[in-house]
């Protein structure tokens, strides 16, 4: 048994690659405790237990603050426990981490979720961006271990730092029924008939407004949005100013013990990253997974990862980036060849029994022998 700790920016009860990790380790006997942060809950409340610590901290206009604040806690929490393996669940917890597993001559594994420096937010803040860069070259050979979620980030971080090939371990959900389904047509009118799906969070860059400009051009399906996050209320004004506001629901924030059960709910998945940076480029985001062990089939972007798992396990569709022309196009033809349709769901049970959790994780053990 080990004593170990994940860190995270973030609440475990609505990621679910922190609550599946956590969950892993701990039935294998490990003594496990999560630390973590919550700003964008409502009504969420400080949560202290042996288990878990998720502090609520408040985000306002000048993050810096907000920041500084996550840091001294984060710092001052991880220095207090005395633990045998640190994981840095995403690069924010990273430095602290190294730090505390230094202090106590302690392991360190990164989860390197993503290529931090590339991702969209830090384009436009060059400052920023090189004190990531900075980080991320101090910190990540540092790990004994990193974790990454695709084959080809794999090879970007192993490039890019110099490491041994990271652990292959993909966001896939755990092997679950789907059963009793939430009943999301009940908020639309008769006349929706298929309901497509995103879940994740609200930002740009994410396709939410090709899935829009597509819905548009499809009378007889809605939207369900299962997520929340700072840009929320941007694009619930964006559906109210428009002539979709009957045909989308915004669903909220959805917990990862119930998450599946309203992804089933609908019919379609949607996937529509953009290309705006290299880390969207090699996205495999695990609502792909998720939809597929619902049975939904999904429409992704053509992204080399996504179009992979897509095109492998004939789970879907691939369309070109920012193209609602090209989702509509889909959706009509699915609707016009409904055992094709048919044919589609039934792949996904397929790959469900091989896209889970449980073989990931058990994979992604066997090349690392102390967990």
């Amino acid at each position: 048994m080990m004593r170990i700790t994940i860190a995270f920016l973030g609440n475990i009860q609505y990621d679910t690659r922190s609550f599946n990790l956590f969950h892993s380790l701990e039935s294998k006997g490990h003594d496990v405790r999560f630390t973590g942060f919550d700003w964008e809950t409502p009504g969420f409340r400080t949560t202290h237990s042996p288990r878990f610590c998720i502090t609520r901290i408040k985000k306002r206009r000048l993050s810096v603050l907000f920041y500084a604040r996550f840091a001294a806690l984060m710092f001052c929490r991880l220095l207090r426990s005395r633990r045998e393996l640190f994981i840095a669940s995403d690069f924010y917890s990273l430095p602290f981490c190294a730090v505390a597993a230094r202090f106590w001559n302690a392991r360190l594994i990164y989860d390197a979720r993503e290529i931090t420096s590339e991702l969209p937010a830090f384009h436009d803040k060059p400052f920023l961006k090189r004190i990531v860069i900075w980080v991320e070259r101090a910190c990540v050979p540092l790990a004994c271990r990193v974790f990454s979620t695709g084959e080809m980030d794999s090879i970007v971080l192993e490039e890019k730092f110099g490491i041994p090939k990271p652990v292959l371990l993909r966001n896939l959900p755990r092997t679950q029924r789907t059963a009793p389904a939430v009943s999301y047509k009940r908020h639309f009118s008769r006349n929706v008939r298929k309901l497509l799906v995103y879940q994740g969070i609200l930002v740009p860059g994410r396709g939410i407004e090709t899935a829009l400009e597509a819905l548009e051009k499809l009378p007889g399906y809605g939207l369900v949005l299962l997520g929340g996050g700072e840009w929320s209320s941007y694009y619930e004004k964006k559906v109210d100013d428009s002539d979709l506001a009957d045909r989308v629901f915004f669903a909220g924030r959805i917990p990862q013990d119930k998450l599946l059960r309203h992804t089933a709910g609908c019919d379609i998945g949607l996937s529509l990253i953009n290309r705006i940076c290299d880390n969207n480029y090699y996205a495999l985001p695990n609502k792909l997974f998720e939809y597929i062990m619902a049975g939904l089939p999904v429409i992704v972007t053509d992204m080399p990862q996504m179009k992979s798992v897509v095109e492998a396990y004939r789970v879907g569709a691939v369309v070109p980036d920012q193209n609602p022309e090209a989702v509509a196009g889909v959706l009509a033809e699915w609707g016009r060849r409904r055992s094709d349709f048919r044919a589609l769901k039934k792949n996904c049970r397929k790959a469900a029994l091989e896209l889970n959790w449980e073989k990931e994780f058990e994979n992604a053990c066997s090349e690392i022998a102390f967990i």
